[in-house]
Formats: structure tokens, C-alpha cells, sequence
């Protein structure tokens, strides 16, 4: 059930024209799905990735897919309870995001682009990341602020997502 719930998902966000606020609302879909179906989580991601690395997608879908991974990466709030009490991991997904380093490449490589929602999103993602797991995001964080000078502004956004 949780695959085609996924694709159903990706689907709906699929069309041109889908507002910002429509693909945020289908990424933490995505990630409650992969949060109570653990076992999706690995293709999950991979697909998200795919979906942000291919040249012939559309901005939208980029955006839709680094949102998706920076939810999955990002603790559920009772689970970020618990990891702040010393009670648990705090990961929304079975896999720690942090194993994949092809993560950050993805990250940075959308930083790269030419769409400016695509960078937000970017960043957006890496700061939902850094909450999932604060010593592993947060110097690639501070890291990327430091060499990305002229996208300082988008950085922060990262910052601003793991201080919320």
C-alpha cells in the first residue's frame, strides 16, 4: 500500500503550476508514510534523489523532492521529545538520513541550480536535516554559509529551520 500511496502522491504534485504550499503539504505525506512504513524509507529517498539529480525535471519536482527528503530526515515532534529527554534517536525514518552521503551532494548540487525555489528548498532541506541530526547538518551548515558567500541569505533559511 505505502509505495502506491507515494506514487499517488508524487503524482498529484506532478502537474505544472502546483503552488509552493501544495508541495510542502505532499512532503510531510511522503514522510508520514515512510514514517509508519519503515521499510520504505531507502527507496523512498532514492527516489527523491533521482527526482532532484535529473536533468529533465521540472523545478517543482526538484523542490517536491527536497522538501520530502528534509521531512523524512526531521524528527517527528514526539520523537524529537524523546531524543531531547536522551530517550531516543530522534530519526523519523528507520535509516539515519546522516549514513547517505550522497544526501549533501544532492543538497549542494541543488544549491547549484538556476531556480531560486529550488535553492530555498535546498536550504530548506538541509536545516530539516540538521534537526534530525544536529552533529552531523550542523557544521555542513555553518560549512556552506562560510564557502556560499553569495547565498548567505539562503543559508540561513537552514538555520532558521533547525532554530523553529
Amino acid at each position: 500500500m505505502s509505495p502506491k500511496l507515494i506514487e499517488a502522491l508524487l503524482g498529484k504534485a506532478s502537474k505544472q503550476g502546483v503552488t509552493r504550499a501544495v508541495l510542502g503539504a505532499n512532503a510531510k505525506c511522503i514522510a508520514a508514510v515512510v514514517a509508519g512504513d519503515p521499510l520504505q524509507c531507502k527507496p523512498v529517498v532514492e527516489k527523491l534523489k533521482g527526482m532532484v539529480k535529473n536533468p529533465a525535471a521540472a523545478p517543482f519536482q526538484r523542490v517536491l523532492g527536497l522538501l520530502a527528503i528534509g521531512h523524512i530526515g526531521r524528527p517527528a515532534p514526539e520523537k524529537a521529545m524523546q531524543a531531547a529527554a536522551g530517550a531516543g534517536a530522534g530519526a523519523s525514518c528507520a535509516s539515519d538520513l546522516s549514513s547517505d552521503p550522497q544526501i549533501v551532494e544532492v543538497i549542494r548540487h541543488a544549491l547549484d541550480m538556476q531556480d531560486e525555489d529550488v535553492k530555498a528548498a535546498a536550504a530548506t532541506c538541509l536545516g530539516s536535516l540538521a534537526v534530525g541530526n544536529t552533529a552531523v547538518y550542523l557544521p555542513i551548515v555553518f560549512e556552506e554559509i562560510t564557502a556560499r558567500q553569495t547565498q548567505q541569505y539562503l543559508l540561513l533559511h537552514s538555520l532558521k529551520e533547525l532554530l523553529q
